[in-house]
């Protein structure tokens, strides 16, 4: 869907001894992939962001850029903004993962979250740069279109928002 590999991995005559993963490293490595697919969807979100605005800036319409306009400037600012949650999320759920203090299951908490938002706010940008770019954005050709397959794929892979919030019930004894 994304029209790129997830991953490629190619073994050929290796020999490795069977190793059973324990339960505590198999949380741990669920939980640095939670980070990094919301770290991916923060990277997309703020490409899709940065496209927006720039095309906002230089596209000219009745004899001002576009993004002179309130109609073009609010989802801008609300792309923005989610933005900049998803950056804290993904920030706070890095460290969590990495260092935090209060065990495992509040880090679950903190990555489910991150990703939980991240891929909520990745859907509302790309949705609000598709609308400030109008028809150009939907040629498949244009860029915002690989954010757009990316979002999809991720949800695929991933699932969707409300599974991790359902992980962060159950991390929080809820």
């Amino acid at each position: 869907m994304a029209y790129d590999a997830s991953a490629s991995l190619t073994l050929q005559e290796v020999d490795a001894p069977s190793v059973a993963l324990s339960a505590e490293a198999l949380e741990d490595w669920l939980l640095r992939r939670a980070v990094c697919a919301a770290a991916e969807a923060v990277g997309a979100a703020r490409r899709s962001v940065e496209l927006a605005v720039d095309y906002a800036m230089n596209r000219v319409q009745f004899g001002r850029p576009i993004g002179a306009f309130q109609a073009v400037q609010h989802p801008c600012a609300d792309m923005a903004l989610g933005l900049d949650g998803a950056r804290f999320a993904l920030r706070e759920a890095a460290w969590a993962v990495d260092e935090g203090p209060d065990g495992v299951e509040d880090a679950a908490a903190v990555a489910h979250s991150a990703l939980a938002y991240a891929h909520k706010a990745l859907l509302h940008i790309t949705a609000n740069s598709h609308e400030v770019f109008g028809g150009v954005g939907f040629f498949v050709e244009h860029d915002l279109h690989y954010y757009t397959r990316r979002i999809a794929s991720d949800l695929a892979v991933m699932g969707p928002a409300s599974g991790h919030l359902e992980a962060v019930a159950d991390a929080a004894g809820i």
